[in-house]
């Protein structure tokens, strides 16, 4: 996974220069990555392997409704936000602005927000796992500017 290490080294480099060098980096190494597994990537190419017992707790954040989880266990709060969130009855939120703009809620639960400079992404967060049937509508439209 020599390439997967390239780009985080470039994301890891663009962090010391400014945000706008971070957003950049981001989107261009996100679109250059394969797609792979660690599983197949890397541990099935493996010639030997050292296993330790852990007693861990593992979750998979491979969605948005994942994300929120996580980080609902490491929060103080009853939503996870990156910027200013005021709300009055909504728990259990992942609400997402790219540009920090003032999130406001009332009576929101369980709903998975996402804001970019292009896209705004809402759904309940039970049905975060449906995003790649919508990505491929977006792909499907000829939409994929917005991606």
């Amino acid at each position: 996974m020599p390439d997967l290490y390239e780009s985080l080294t470039q994301l890891q480099q663009s962090l010391k220069k400014s945000e706008e060098a971070y957003e950049q980096v981001l989107r261009q190494e996100y679109a250059r990555v394969k797609n792979v597994s660690i599983d197949y990537g890397l541990l099935e190419k493996m010639k030997e392997m050292l296993l330790l017992p852990a007693d861990l707790t593992w979750l998979d954040i491979g969605n948005w409704r994942s994300l929120r989880d996580v980080r609902l266990l490491e929060s103080q709060d009853d939503n996870v936000t990156n910027g200013k969130l005021i709300s009055l009855d909504s728990h259990r939120n992942l609400l997402y602005s790219c540009d920090g703009k003032l999130i406001a809620t009332i009576g929101v639960e369980d709903m998975i927000l996402v804001e970019t400079d292009k896209v705004i992404f809402l759904c309940p967060a039970e049905q975060a796992q449906q995003i790649k049937e919508l990505l491929k509508k977006v792909k499907d439209n000829n939409l994929e500017d917005y991606l």
